[in-house]
């Protein structure tokens, strides 16, 4: 995630209205993005007393509108998690779940299918629970952990920013609040069959948990894999040479997309969003269209 959260502006608000009407989409499922998007943009602007909000068809619990908004622009709007399955039963594990947004996503997507996902925090991981309640989702496991590369018990940081905070980390560079001693788990334990779509935003232990899972030799039993790599959470770290080598010695191909602040300066933050397909069992799709 990014270091900001959304920007409550008329700009910003057109500029997605202009996004959601160039997309490729049925007609009645933009409607149904635009004007939840709306509505959220004026509840962040205006605020409101509700922690449960109507959102592209499904009723989401959330924790601040700031996170709600970004996460729903990220996931909804830009579509930063499309994939096409070879089944419409796909199975798919969620690292980094926060309130769930991404796994309604995938539900929107493929109704039938199957979701681990994995959330830290606290605050977000009791969202995440209520949400699939909400909307009386089936095919949805969760877990209260952290993935890292070894399983126990990890601090996780919190951010001064809010509860459910997209910045929650097991770095002490990323988040700026208290920790508390969450369980860890090791990903290559739950991957026991091939998983169709791996999604990893966790907040600066993604390399951890990815050369994990190569070591285990489970990488591979993995089709497609979006991942948000945190560059430059500690200024003086540069790690995307082993992500993208782990990947390459599994056999994948990837895409990167980022689109970093300018002028560029030594050590500054960045997300870079890899893509990446197993090349031996993954499909590569150009579309990025919902449905």
């Amino acid at each position: 995630m990014n270091n900001n959260t959304a920007r409550f502006s008329l700009p910003g608000l057109l500029r997605a209205a202009r996004e959601i009407k160039a997309q490729g989409s049925p007609a009645v499922f933009k409607s149904a993005v635009l004007y939840s998007y709306f509505r959220l943009f004026f509840l962040g602007l205006y605020g409101g007393g509700g922690k449960i909000v109507e959102a592209a068809g499904f009723k989401v619990k959330y924790c601040t509108v700031e996170s709600l908004l970004y996460l729903f622009r990220e996931i909804f709007i830009d579509q930063s998690y499309w994939f096409t399955a070879e089944t419409p039963r796909p199975f798919i594990i969620d690292c980094g779940a926060n309130i769930g947004m991404a796994s309604l996503y995938f539900k929107a997507l493929y109704p039938a299918a199957e979701i681990l996902a994995f959330e830290p925090d606290p605050d977000a991981f009791a969202c995440l629970g209520e949400n699939i309640r909400l909307n009386g989702l089936s095919g949805i496991e969760i877990k209260n952990k952290a993935l890292m590369g070894a399983a126990g018990e990890t601090e996780l940081y919190a951010s001064k920013s809010g509860p459910g905070s997209l910045l929650v980390s097991v770095l002490r560079a990323r988040a700026d609040g208290p920790a508390r001693k969450v369980p860890a788990a090791k990903l290559s334990e739950y991957i026991t069959r091939p998983v169709d779509l791996l999604k990893i935003d966790i907040e600066g232990a993604e390399t951890e948990a990815l050369l994990e899972l190569r070591a285990s030799g489970r990488l591979s039993m993995v089709k497609r894999l979006i991942m948000e790599y945190h560059h430059h959470i500690d200024k003086a770290a540069d790690s995307l040479s082993e992500i993208l080598g782990a990947l390459e010695s599994s056999g994948f191909g990837y895409q990167l997309g980022g689109s970093p602040e300018r002028p560029f300066h030594a050590g500054q933050f960045q997300n870079i969003l890899i893509y990446s397909y197993n090349k031996t069992s993954g499909r590569i799709s150009r579309c990025r269209n919902i449905l």
